[in-house]
């Protein structure tokens, strides 16, 4: 099954129409989302310095996320509520509907991070157009202490994990187009099977290196760590990957979860947090915004 190709409202712009600037456009999928939608959309609607949009994909919520979102109405560009086939479908719903040069998720328990929209104006500008711009983002951590999370510098880890935070990850409306958006397959990964997939045909990828969003760990792919993992696998065979190699990496993944869980149990979770945030290149300390 070929990936969906997004018939976008950027691509009826004629070619000499397009900006020297970038228009950005925001996709938030929500479902059940009251928590923390308030949060998240006072953070897009915030931004500054940037020209963008705000789509909201919702799945037909039951709570009171609709009615949040109707105070909005007048900042969303679109908004459209209705049953969907899972994560991809959202996300692909919300990328159709976009008009903006370059697409940014921004996960409803998520928040964009002051002036993360201007950074990327700003890059695009002095550096030129790129398919995939990444960033940090900054993992929000009551318990331990919030802590940045980068990406990794290359692609080299690819085969094995998703190199990219997803939050962060900043994808041009032209990329979509040749490549394809998000594979409804996968009901976990579609993220880490999109990166690979452009990785694969050749899309550029580039470091910004600025905290562009806040995440809260208990994402569906958070909550559903193993299947994470085993999609993961499965995606990597599926582009060619060596199925020795993958079920191995996999099996000590597993390894890893259940050592995690033990360790995260016990009175030492806290130090062990701490050493291993230290030691993994990974992570740097929260810079205030």
């Amino acid at each position: 099954m070929r990936p969906f190709v997004p018939a976008l409202g950027y691509a009826k712009r004629a070619a000499t129409e397009m900006r020297t600037s970038v228009k950005i456009s925001v996709v938030t999928p929500t479902y059940n989302s009251e928590r923390h939608l308030v949060e998240c959309l006072e953070s897009i609607h915030a931004q500054q310095g940037a020209d963008f949009e705000h789509v909201v994909v919702d799945g037909g919520s039951q709570d009171g996320t609709l009615a949040i979102l109707d105070r909005y109405r007048d900042r969303v560009a679109q908004l459209v509520s209705e049953r969907d086939d899972g994560i991809s479908d959202a996300f692909n719903k919300g990328i159709a509907r976009c008009c903006g040069d370059v697409i940014l998720i921004v996960a409803s328990d998520d928040l964009l991070l002051p002036d993360a929209l201007a950074r990327i104006v700003a890059d695009w500008g002095k550096r030129g157009a790129c398919d995939v711009i990444y960033g940090n983002v900054l993992f929000l951590d009551a318990v331990n202490g919030n802590a940045v999370i980068r990406p990794d510098r290359t692609m080299g880890a690819i085969w094995g994990r998703q190199p990219l935070k997803h939050a962060a990850m900043v994808v041009s409306a032209d990329a979509y187009r040749r490549f394809g958006a998000y594979d409804k397959r996968w009901r976990l990964a579609m993220d880490y099977e999109l990166t690979l997939r452009f990785h694969l045909c050749g899309a550029s990828f580039r470091y910004l290196d600025a905290e562009l969003a806040a995440v809260r760990p208990g994402g569906a792919s958070y909550r559903n760590l193993g299947r994470t993992m085993r999609e993961v696998a499965q995606i990597a065979e599926a582009h060619g990957a060596s199925k020795l190699r993958t079920r191995c990496l996999l099996a000590w993944k597993i390894c890893r979860i259940y050592l995690r869980s033990f360790v995260l149990s016990s009175r030492f979770a806290a130090p062990a947090t701490r050493l291993y945030r230290r030691v993994n290149t990974r992570f740097k300390p929260e810079t205030k915004q």
